[in-house]
């Protein structure tokens, strides 16, 4: 206890100033023995029946994935692992390729060709522990100490790159940082960036940890052949931001996975409002950019015309988290007093669930709601909800529009609307005469635009040097 105590007096930051100081020592120790750990040179094979089938036909393509240092591959990670699971299992058996990432399980992965680095699992599973010790004692999300000890994830780059180097193409996942330390180290292949969040600010925060060393946008922008964005939001962002040719970079949109129905099944009529209680939902982090809180209050307002619910689904981070935090006592707060107004439990925080319980989730509810307060990259949760028939109601902000069309399957409001405007939607909606057809509309959108299938062939164009318009 005096330990921590003298701790705190010294300060926190000066601190974690140090610790960034010792790991960048670390680090550089575990950069330059990464080599040699007997997992990174990993073949290309894939499974034993895999290799039967492929001797059978020449490989079209020879593809690294690269997934950030963070990025779990066993069913804890985030939206990244999803897409590139469900992605890459699309693509034809003919294209060659190996996922790397720094843990993996059999039961998220199936049958899908992952590299299995043995060594640098079990460095992964002590560096995600002390991540998590720094981040108990300095306040920290454990993942961004991760990238410190990790040294923004260098060492992990430096320890696949002997097997990467082997592949024409390495597909890179939302780290800029990645493709210049693949340049630096000498790889002449194709590298294409694939951003799933904001790149402008992924790129300005990789030249701020510069580590002494002098970066620039230039160097990310000269170490990528091509870009690819989740939405056309971000494109426009990134081609504003840095002059970049719209001639080297599409957009491949996050998926759902579809039901392959020859006729979309009719849906019931007003389905809430049939049975006297209109049912919403939300899910996502529990964070102050996805509007919680302006969820929990439009639902109270609607309770003041019409009985509504409000199931919220999601942690404080992605995964199974479970931990709190001052936004998520906000939230509980106000769930509190809106239960309180209304007499009965109308709002209930559920936590994490897992993706197929959520999916049934949220093909009981009427509608999706949807306040976020930032500009969302894409927002794959929408499509989700979209695909079992659930309209949605958000904002006009980011990709959002390029999922919601307002009154055709869900209503988008505009970027500024507050909390009576969503729960004004929220009526609107839920006891529109026109409630199936939006229903229906939501589900075809899903079908036409973000099916698994329609990706993964947009993929193959990406990967073979081929732009997606």
């Amino acid at each position: 206890m005096m330990c921590f105590a003298h701790l705190s007096l010294v300060g926190q930051a000066a601190l974690w100033r140090y610790f960034g100081a010792l790991w960048r020592f670390v680090g550089t120790v575990l950069w330059r023995t990464a080599a040699t750990f007997p997992c990174v040179g990993a073949s290309w094979a894939r499974s034993a029946h895999q290799v039967t089938a492929h001797s059978a036909r020449r490989n079209t393509a020879e593809i690294a994935v690269l997934l950030p240092v963070e990025e779990r591959f066993d069913g804890t990670g985030g939206a990244i692992a999803t897409w590139v699971r469900n992605a890459y299992a699309h693509l034809d058996d003919d294209v060659f390729y190996r996922i790397y990432c720094p843990a993996v399980s059999s039961a998220f992965a199936g049958s899908l060709p992952v590299a299995h680095l043995r060594s640098y699992a079990v460095l992964d599973r002590m560096l995600r522990r002390m991540s998590r010790l720094l981040g108990a004692l300095f306040r920290r999300n454990p993942h961004g100490v991760l990238r410190v000890l990790t040294v923004q994830g260098i060492v992990w780059v430096r320890s696949v790159l002997p097997a990467l180097t082997a592949a024409r193409v390495v597909h890179v996942h939302n780290r800029p940082g990645y493709a210049v330390q693949l340049r630096r180290s000498g790889y002449s292949g194709r590298v294409v960036l694939h951003m799933h969040n904001d790149a402008v600010e992924s790129v300005q925060s990789w030249i701020k940890r510069g580590y002494g060393r002098s970066r620039s946008a230039m160097e990310v922008l000269s170490a990528v052949d091509h870009w690819v964005f989740c939405s056309e939001f971000l494109r426009r962002r990134v081609c504003d931001s840095f002059a970049l040719s719209q001639a080297v970079t599409s957009v491949l949109y996050n998926g759902v996975t579809v039901e392959k129905k020859a006729v979309i099944a009719p849906v019931p009529q007003a389905r809430g409002a049939q049975r006297g209680l209109i049912s919403a939902v939300f899910a996502g982090r529990l964070i102050k950019e996805k509007g919680v809180v302006e969820a929990v209050r439009a639902c109270g307002i609607a309770n003041r015309y019409f009985p509504t619910s409000l199931d919220i689904y999601g942690g404080k981070a992605t995964g199974f988290s479970s931990g709190g935090s001052s936004y998520i006592s906000a939230v509980r707060r106000e769930a509190e007093r809106v239960n309180a107004e209304c007499g009965a439990k109308r709002v209930r925080l559920h936590g994490y669930v897992p993706p197929a319980v959520l999916l049934t989730e949220l093909e009981r509810a009427d509608v999706m709601l949807y306040p976020c307060r930032w500009d969302e990259p894409f927002g794959m949760v929408l499509v989700d909800a979209l695909s079992v028939g659930t309209p949605v109601i958000a904002p006009a902000r980011g990709g959002i529009p390029e999922i919601v069309r307002d009154r055709e399957n869900g209503r988008l409001l505009l970027a500024e609307a507050g909390e009576d405007d969503f729960a004004d939607a929220l009526l609107e909606l839920a006891r529109s005469s026109q409630y199936s057809e939006i229903a229906r509309a939501a589900m075809l959108t899903a079908r036409t635009a973000f099916s698994w299938e329609k990706i993964a062939e947009q993929l193959l164009f990406v990967l073979e040097e081929r732009r997606v318009e």
